[in-house]
């Protein structure tokens, strides 16, 4: 069975997380001004309340969101973790 990771480790993993989720928001904003630009022209809002078409624009999204969510469940653990500690500190006192 794997070993647990260290606050270290789950530290590192979660900033990790968090810079691939900013450069995958970032790819995912160049796309979609890029979809925007070149599939909207002339329709306008026409376009806009399409709702597969806003389901296209919003996918280009989806790993910076869900990279988000997993770094967020990875400080989760260290909150968890620290607050398990500090309890386990305090009643050894």
């Amino acid at each position: 069975m794997a070993q647990p990771l260290t606050l270290s480790q789950l530290s590192r993993k979660a900033k990790v997380l968090r810079v691939l989720a900013a450069g995958f928001a970032i790819i995912g904003l160049m796309m979609f001004s890029y979809l925007a630009l070149t599939k909207v022209s002339g329709e306008g809002l026409l376009k806009l309340l399409n709702p597969d078409f806003i389901l296209v624009l919003l996918v280009p999204f989806l790993p910076a969101f869900i990279l988000s969510a997993l770094a967020r469940k990875t400080e989760k653990k260290i909150v968890n973790e620290l607050a398990k500690r500090e309890k386990e500190a305090a009643t050894a006192k």
